[in-house]
């Protein structure tokens, strides 16, 4: 198979930086090679030369780092070990916070979870909790903003009245309930105050396609989360959603999907049904990002990805569509300007109607409308 050149992903975006990947090499490897590559990293980033024993050292490390490599740090504490370098013993600290919030956020989805049971709606845990929970070796090794839960599209409706009624223990957030016909899921917060991504489905291109997630809930594992019955993914649904979940632009690149994948891969790869992997790369509209992603983690991390499955996805052919949708939703068009980004951002929504819409409304122009009247007024409600 031909080296694929990543220099291109340097810009960041969705791939890690040159930066950021020696982070995740540092937190990923074998402790002596992750070494090497934090000592290289900290060279990178200008951070070498700091006094450990310092009051002031934290917020020295760690002002100048963005969001991505603070997710990354408490996996790199337990990696490399805080007697191998005098800066770790002052991380683990970090280390103890990210335990902290992840046991108040998992609280909080518990019981969530408990009042789902009793109106017997079915919900799978997802993303952050059931990667932290069943993949890393420790909770804190994960760091999460909020829970994700997964409830049945059928079941929305009912739930959303629940809410509203206060009969789940949660609250929900009067200008996100303006867009809800428009989105894959809305921000709940729960006990402790602690943030809930509450998701009808696990796609947001495929919020308005009811039986696009029926794979999910066809697979989905029973399991007991401290005496508490729920469901996660099948290993190889786990594994798709956490790739596909770097598809998009962010000016902090959501670099945990390497991480992610690769510690589904070193957990349970023999779970991991590679023909229905191949399956979803064609099914759903994210080949072109998945071309890239699966050699990136084959080549730069040395992911257990076979052959087969590598030549595959080489084969695949992209549709114009997924291509013009992939292009627009992976580039930072806040950076070109007001006038270039609301251009580009219409763009982006023709190009999302064209491709998931069509069925739903029955004109682009009605679509369009709708869409910014619906921005309009949750904009309102936030200033109010």
């Amino acid at each position: 198979m031909i080296k694929t050149d990543f220099s291109v992903y340097d810009k960041g975006g969705h791939f890690p930086t040159e930066s950021h990947e020696l982070l995740l090499k540092a937190a990923l490897f074998p402790r002596e090679e992750a070494l090497m590559f934090f000592q290289k990293w900290l060279v990178k980033e200008n951070l070498d030369n700091l006094k450990a024993e310092e009051p002031n050292f934290l917020s020295k490390f760690l002002d100048p780092l963005d969001m991505a490599c603070h997710r990354l740090l408490p996996l790199i504490v337990h990696n490399l070990g805080i007697e191998n370098h005098s800066y770790l013993k002052k991380l683990k600290g970090h280390q103890k916070n990210v335990w902290v919030k992840n046991q108040r956020i998992s609280l909080s989805v518990k019981e969530l979870i408990k009042a789902l049971n009793e109106y017997q709606i079915d919900h799978i845990v997802f993303k952050g909790i059931s990667l932290a929970t069943n993949y890393y070796d420790r909770i804190e090794h994960r760091p999460m903003n909020d829970g994700d839960l997964l409830i049945p599209m059928k079941d929305k409706e009912q739930v959303l009245e629940l809410i509203a009624k206060s009969k789940l223990g949660v609250d929900f957030n009067e200008a996100d309930m303006q867009i809800l016909d428009f989105v894959h899921a809305t921000h709940l917060e729960g006990k402790g105050r602690m943030d809930i991504d509450l998701h009808w489905h696990v796609f947001s291109e495929y919020s308005q396609i009811s039986k696009s997630c029926d794979f999910i809930w066809e697979k989905a594992c029973e399991f007991e989360w401290d005496e508490i019955n729920t469901k996660r993914l099948d290993t190889t649904h786990e594994f798709f959603v956490a790739l596909v979940h770097g598809r998009d632009f962010d000016p902090v690149p959501p670099i945990r999907w390497v991480a992610d994948c690769l510690m589904i891969l070193r957990k349970d790869v023999d779970a991991v049904d590679w023909s229905e992997f191949i399956r979803l790369s064609k099914s759903f509209c994210y080949s072109p990002f998945i071309k890239k992603a699966i050699p990136y983690l084959q080549e730069r991390f040395n992911a257990q990805i076979p052959q087969e499955v590598l030549t595959e996805l080489e084969g695949l052919t992209p549709t114009w569509d997924e291509m013009s949708y992939y292009n627009s939703i992976s580039s930072n068009i806040r950076e070109k300007g007001t006038l270039a980004m609301v251009y580009l951002g219409t763009k982006r929504r023709f190009i999302y109607y064209r491709m998931f819409l069509k069925e739903r409304w029955p004109s682009v122009w009605v679509y369009l409308f709708n869409w910014y009247l619906t921005r309009w007024k949750r904009e309102q409600k936030r200033i109010v």
